[in-house]
């Protein structure tokens, strides 16, 4: 299963740069007032908001890829138990490979329904392409686990590794409080300080929330799924986001577009943790968050709520895909 979510999410990842290609021919293409479609300002939010979200999904991919490589690459290919052995590396990385298919899934279907819009009508023909990848992409929320299941899976792995201590997860819950005070990135003159500030923010805030539900349910969380889906949501955010960025920073000379790509997407990610955050612990203390809570909310706000012109950004993303005239990377 674990191989299957990832190998789903590869194939996704593959879907969306096609879909991606066709689109963007087809709206260089298609006129309307006197001009193609895709010099509208709404067309251009919209060919952006895919490539910004197949980028983080092709760097995700790889990079969970290249950790479950790692693993296999260790074993000894002659031994007698050689594929038992690189089933439980897989086991090893079963939470990066249900964010995959989760994430690759869910991105695959926007990005198929932007572009159905953007055929417009034809987009249901079947003499053009938007229509079977439309109808394809939908059984890929369901198989290999749904994704609600997939989701629960992630937190349930989570919850079993920090109650074993595998993951330092208690010793990075209590180092929050340090790292809010000290804050190591906010003198930084890395180009990209603002956007490694709000993952590493946003990384304790998934923590704060995971460890306030767990204070509150105990094992009894996997069973409050409604909150575990926002914590799971908490932990792909989190994972693309830093995938994207740790991708830009390996890139020497740093290319525009993907620098652009990553602070509007991490961008994006941060406004997204606040409001699960807010919500999950809504749920957790009933609607009657205490002065504490609310306080501690406003500092992981403060270098979550980024400076960013988002709109502006895709402008130029979907201005490069135009000369392109195919997904770019």
């Amino acid at each position: 299963l674990n191989l299957g979510r990832f190998k789903l999410a590869a194939a996704d990842l593959g879907g969306s740069k096609e879909t991606i290609t066709e689109v963007v021919n087809y709206a260089l293409e298609r006129r309307q007032f006197g001009q193609p479609i895709a010099a509208f300002d709404v067309i251009k939010g919209k060919m952006a908001d895919m490539v910004i979200q197949t980028y983080a999904a092709d760097a995700m991919i790889y990079r969970t890829i290249g950790h479950i490589q790692e693993e296999i690459d260790t074993l000894d290919k002659s031994a007698s138990d050689y594929y038992l052995k690189v089933g439980e590396a897989m086991e090893d990385y079963a939470i990066e490979a249900s964010m995959a298919k989760v994430f690759g899934s869910e991105i695959t279907g926007k990005v198929v329904d932007h572009g159905l819009q953007i055929f417009g009508g034809y987009g249901f023909m079947e003499e053009y392409p938007l229509a079977r990848g439309y109808r394809d992409a939908r059984i890929d929320r369901i198989w290999e686990g749904t994704n609600e299941i997939n989701r629960q899976i992630i937190v349930g792995y989570m919850m079993k590794k920090a109650l074993l201590e595998e993951l330092p997860i208690r010793e990075a819950i209590r180092g929050i409080e340090t790292f809010l005070e000290k804050d190591p990135y906010r003198q930084s003159d890395d180009p990209l300080a603002p956007e490694i500030r709000a993952i590493e923010t946003g990384k304790r805030l998934a923590l704060h929330v995971f460890h306030e539900a767990l204070c509150a349910y105990g094992q009894d969380l996997k069973h409050h799924q409604q909150l575990t889906e926002i914590i799971a949501n908490m932990f792909i955010d989190l994972y693309t986001a830093e995938s994207t960025l740790l991708r830009v920073k390996q890139l020497e000379p740093k290319e525009v577009i993907p620098v652009c790509i990553t602070r509007a997407h991490t961008a994006e990610v941060a406004i997204h943790l606040l409001s699960l955050a807010l919500t999950g612990l809504n749920g957790i203390y009933k609607g009657h968050l205490p002065d504490a809570v609310i306080d501690r909310l406003r500092t992981f706000q403060i270098p979550l709520l980024l400076p960013t012109d988002i709109i502006g950004l895709k402008r130029q993303i979907a201005d490069y895909l135009y000369t392109q005239k195919k997904y770019p990377f």
